[in-house]
């Protein structure tokens, strides 16, 4: 197959002299987290999108006084998304009286492109090189194995915490290690996996993250895994450096 897009180009031809050194000048490691970060962000905005179309319809259905939505509610992110084969977990039926219960499953948007940004930052990462230049967007690259999120968006967590791996195992060094001990970033990974293990959502939530995994439901899609597996792998490599402040942390 021929590549259809620039990352396909890149893949394709990773393999060459001098990849890493002209992707470093060309600042693609950091712009490749930014776009892990915007991906992340895509699958929130469309979850939420389709969660708020499907309550206007059932709203619009309830004014109308006809139909009983029995069959349609569960089909409908499936006419949204020109694909099928999501149903609703309860079946065709719907209860009226619980509005979560009865929203539907959001098919996601950004697998095939998470799936290659992923490939392509741990191929980068691979090269020690490409450390240093990471050092100003680590916060953002690690906070993403701990956040939360919809069910359509937890290929998000896992392409996150494979390139967090990828830099853990060929990028990290002592001076990255004091770094990230310096910036409480462990802190906050473990805070965050605090938060996802809760039973309930953060008040200060927007309601935009209204449909984000907490608590039994995130353990359900995995989200527990990666992020404690992402932290104690992190902590586990840095351990290698003769530095044990991040076992500390």
């Amino acid at each position: 197959d021929r590549p259809t897009s620039d990352v396909d180009v890149l893949l394709a031809n990773a393999g060459c002299e001098r990849f890493v050194l002209r992707c470093v000048e060309n600042e693609l490691p950091p712009n490749l987290i930014h776009c892990l970060r915007l991906l992340r962000v895509l699958e929130l905005q469309h979850d939420h999108a389709v969660a708020m179309r499907f309550q206007r319809e059932r709203e619009r259905r309830r004014a109308e006084g006809g139909a009983d939505g029995s069959g349609s509610d569960a089909n409908y992110d499936d006419a949204d998304n020109d694909g099928g084969g999501n149903t609703n977990d309860g079946g065709g039926n719907t209860n009226e009286d619980d509005d979560s219960a009865s929203l539907p499953a959001t098919r996601p948007v950004s697998t095939r492109a998470a799936k290659k940004v992923s490939r392509l930052l741990c191929l980068l990462c691979a090269d020690a090189s490409v450390g240093e230049q990471l050092r100003p967007h680590l916060f953002g690259l690690l906070a993403l194995s701990g956040a939360s999120y919809p069910r359509s968006g937890v290929h998000i967590a896992t392409a996150a915490s494979d390139v967090i791996l990828a830099f853990a195992a060929s990028c990290l060094s002592a001076s990255l290690v004091w770094f990230l001990h310096d910036r409480k970033m462990i802190v906050h990974m473990t805070d965050d996996v605090k938060e996802l293990c809760s039973a309930a959502a953060p008040s200060a939530s927007a309601p935009s993250n209204s449909r984000c995994l907490y608590g039994p439901d995130a353990e359900e899609a995995g989200l527990w895994v990666v992020a404690l597996k992402t932290v104690v792998r992190l902590v586990a490599a840095s351990c290698r450096h003769r530095c044990d402040e991040l076992l500390r942390d």
